[in-house]
């Protein structure tokens, strides 16, 4: 999946989405133990995957991942696709990350303390750790990693950093950096936690960075080796003596069946996003599904600003037309858990928040278009197999909506149309989202000037509250705000979110290492370090 480089909607550059799949560690703190567990259709069960035995040493990892083409970069600051993201894993650490309880976590930082305020942040790094050319990791990276966001041509991380005065970067000693903000920013750490560092003077012809593997090659498009770093620091877990395999071998294999054939051929030991009427197949063919339950989110976006969704009653009405349980069960085949249209469902302020669930209520649709003088509403939907069950949850809804008299006209397109001119500006599509927590998916989602404002909210009281949450650099009394910002999406909203998605990859059975995590990204949130083969 690309996102192509577009005008935004307002005035901050964009951020890449994908980029979430790392803010998605967002506000720090632990998250609800066992919600994420919990039972999830046909697909609940966490993980398959055989993890036992003693780790060996030695070979070459082959994975097949989804998205890429012509445009792949080994630039982590202009990442676009999937499977940019998964070669910037490879080669690169991050400042912050989340462990596997999801809770945020200083990793190449040894902390992030704040002013009282929250409008200045002094930044200190872990001693000793070494770049892949022997340099030794300073505070002039990490100012000239936030600088480099915004000289290159594209990176999706401007609108995430917009709150930095760049101009005001002072390195106190080697290893730190203060960091001024043009505004308050208490959740500043989780903006860190999708920053990978480079070193000054970066070269993406010759990536160099801290990562568990060192640069190959690469061929856009096609695919790109990195090598074990025998000398890599082991991240904030403490891995020393990992990877396991010799060499880490990553192929761009954007389509779903020649994903899925060349896992069965043995051309690879894993794939990605896998199609989720193939998993049954799969299984049965031998293959191991590894299966996490996690926050992710298929939205159908509704824009609030033009007819007839700048009706409330209208997006009330569409809203109730879900059945969103079928919609898991036949979009998802199980493989995911209904929603409540709100975002974020890990978070505390979530988990507090008290709304009833929402349940198809025909009746009550039609009545609401009736008022809105919308009783034969006709609507086009722009649908993309832009991630696993999108086009088979907007098939559903054609058909859910037929039954109280709204006829949908599905428009779907390819990847490159929807993510292009048009993407951000269509009346009624879909989009996907990673798990993140409530205020952090706030900022790039749906908050003041966010990158990403697709349904193109704008509410005075819910702008309030957002400003005075960021200003908050106690968790607990962010909650109140949160909660005032929730019921207006509730109420008011143009997002119809109707289920939290699995993540589900597949690999054959001697590939090891895998672990479930609360964070369920693919491969373990990208963690190759822990792969090794029986």
């Amino acid at each position: 999946m690309r996102h192509e480089r577009l005008e935004p909607v307002s005035d901050n550059p964009l951020l890449s989405r994908r980029d979430l799949l790392r803010t998605g560690i967002a506000a720090g703190g632990a998250l609800a133990a066992g919600s994420m567990l919990a039972a999830c259709g046909s697909g609940a069960s966490a993980v398959t995957a055989p993890t036992g035995g003693t780790p060996k040493r030695g070979g070459v990892v082959r994975l097949g991942m989804s998205g890429g083409g012509s445009s792949d970069t080994l630039d982590p600051i202009q990442a676009v696709s999937n499977i940019d993201y998964y070669r910037a894993a490879a080669l690169f650490d991050y400042a912050y990350y989340p462990d596997t309880d999801f809770v945020i976590q200083p990793q190449l930082a040894s902390e992030a303390v704040p002013n009282a305020d929250g409008s200045v942040w002094t930044v200190r790094l872990r001693s000793g750790i070494e770049f892949h050319n022997g340099k030794t990791l300073g505070a002039e990276d990490l100012a000239f990693t936030l600088r480099h966001i915004f000289r290159v041509p594209y990176s999706g991380l401007t609108g995430r950093f917009a709150m930095v005065d760049l101009n005001g970067l002072k390195q106190v000693d080697k290893l730190t950096l203060r960091v001024p903000l043009k505004y308050p920013f208490s959740i500043f750490p989780n903006a860190l936690a999708e920053l990978l560092v480079v070193p000054v003077g970066f070269d993406e012809t010759k990536p160099v960075g801290t990562g568990p593997f060192m640069f190959q090659s690469f061929q856009a498009g096609r695919q790109s080796t990195f090598v074990r770093n025998p000398n890599w620091w082991g991240g904030f877990w403490g891995a020393t003596g990992t990877p396991y395999v010799d060499a880490l071998q990553l192929i761009d294999l954007d389509d779903d069946t020649a994903r899925v054939n060349s896992l069965l051929a043995g051309q690879v030991h894993g794939i990605d996003a896998v199609p989720f009427g193939e998993a049954s197949s799969l299984k049965a063919q031998g293959q191991v599904l590894f299966n996490v339950p996690t926050g992710n989110w298929r939205p159908f976006t509704m824009r609030i600003d033009v007819p007839p969704f700048n009706d409330v009653r209208v997006r009330q009405a569409m809203r109730l037309i879900v059945n969103r349980q079928q919609m898991v069960d036949q979009a998802l085949a199980g493989y995911g858990r209904i929603a409540n249209d709100l975002y974020s469902p890990e978070d505390p302020a979530y988990i507090s928040f008290d709304a009833p669930q929402r349940e198809q209520d025909l009746e009550q649709a039609r009545s609401l278009l009736r008022q809105a003088g919308q009783s034969d509403l006709r609507v086009r939907l722009v649908t993309s197999p832009i991630q696993a069950g999108v086009v088979e949850a907007s098939t559903v809804l054609v058909t859910q909506a037929a039954q109280a008299g709204v006829t949908i006209a599905l428009d779907q397109v390819d990847d490159d149309t929807f993510f292009g001119n048009n993407y951000l500006k269509w009346p009624f599509a879909v989009d996907w989202w990673t798990p993140t927590k409530y205020l952090d998916q706030a900022v790039v989602a749906d908050g003041p000037n966010s990158a990403y404002n697709e349904t193109h909210w704008s509410n005075p009281v819910f702008s309030q509250n957002y400003y005075a949450a960021l200003k908050q650099t106690d968790a607990a009394k962010r909650v109140p705000y949160e909660h005032e910002m929730m019921k207006l999406q509730y109420d008011e909203g143009g997002y119809i979110i109707w289920g939290f998605v699995n993540t589900l990859d597949a690999h054959s059975p001697n590939l090891r290492g895998l672990i479930p995590t609360k964070w369920g990204q693919d491969f373990s949130d990208s963690e190759f370090w822990r792969l090794w083969l029986a």
